[in-house]
């Protein structure tokens, strides 16, 4: 009965009762099968499903086989964490390399860029938001990371317009994930080595305005 009812359907639900609320083999076969054939608007359903009641094994074997899957939210951060979590950073980065060169979807690419940043994937993450930032030139959190990671890796002439950028992008477009007060330390510190210390100052002001704010 099951077979042709959608993922929110009573049918379906009882099933997965029936199924001990985990999915084996048999039953995650079972959910690829009726989600590669579902209409649209019901996909994130069966990606839910997958997300809910599928294991670490069974979210990076539904996304594997699946790769449009990672539009879902929830399961893309639950298998990008798995993905960093089960291999190393080349893994990580080379992994995705290909979809991350590919999609048009910002947030999930945020997503992938994120998860990297927290698994101190840095080439991962620049990788991630320099694709954002040639898909949406004026992203806050993407030019955000993007300078700092650029002025970590010592990259100076790199990093310099990207913090300018930041700063711009933060004051047009205030975001509550991006703390201001990282690009205006970058800048100071940037105008410090240039030996610019009376602006390089006036920068550091700006740090303390909005760490305080």
């Amino acid at each position: 009965i099951a077979s042709t009812k959608g993922p929110e359907s009573k049918e379906v639900k009882d099933l997965l009762y029936i199924w001990g609320g985990k999915l084996e083999a048999e039953q995650l076969a079972w959910v690829k099968q009726r989600a590669a054939t579902a209409k649209p608007y019901e996909r994130e359903g069966w990606a839910e499903l997958i997300n809910t009641y599928g294991d670490d094994r069974a979210v990076v074997d539904y996304v594997s086989t699946t790769p449009d899957a990672l539009y879902s939210p929830a399961l893309r951060k639950k298998y990008f964490r798995v993905l960093a979590q089960t291999g190393n950073r080349d893994y990580y980065g080379n992994n995705m390399r290909d979809w991350v060169a590919q999609t048009t979807d910002v947030p999930a690419l945020l997503d992938y860029a994120d998860t990297a940043m927290a698994f101190s994937f840095q080439d991962a993450a620049l990788n991630g938001y320099r694709r954002v930032e040639q898909l949406d030139p004026n992203n806050a959190k993407a030019l955000d990371k993007l300078a700092l990671l650029t002025y970590g890796k010592g990259k100076f002439s790199e990093a310099a317009p990207l913090i300018d950028r930041a700063i711009a992008s933060g004051q047009a477009t205030p975001s509550a994930e991006v703390d201001p007060a990282q690009a205006h330390y970058l800048k100071a510190e940037m105008l410090k080595r240039r030996g610019d210390i009376a602006n390089a100052q006036q920068e550091f002001q700006n740090v303390i305005y909005y760490s305080q704010s």
